[in-house]
């Protein structure tokens, strides 16, 4: 059974096909974990890849993309990682 995540990306216009991107998820799965954050290395997409499970992207803004996308998730990070909060948001 496919789990369902949410993610925000800033730019959505630059993903084309699968993509590989670090980002935090938020499962959507019921249950006592629901809304639990991981960082992620994961391939991105917004056509069907093979068992890949399903992705719900926002905008920055909180706007929700009505279609589906899709994410492979290759490796889990730690809960910090080196990088510039709102990077591309307040630039």
């Amino acid at each position: 059974m496919k789990k369902e995540y949410m993610a925000w990306v800033e730019d959505l216009d630059k993903i084309k096909g699968p993509q590989e991107l670090t980002l935090t998820i938020r499962d959507m799965e019921p249950g006592r974990h629901k809304y639990g954050a991981r960082n992620v290395v994961a391939v991105v997409s917004p056509v069907p890849m093979p068992d890949a499970d399903v992705l719900r992207m926002r905008y920055p803004n909180g706007r929700l993309l009505p279609e589906p996308w899709f994410i492979k998730v290759i490796k889990e990070l730690d809960d910090f990682f080196p990088g510039r909060p709102y990077a591309g948001i307040v630039d």
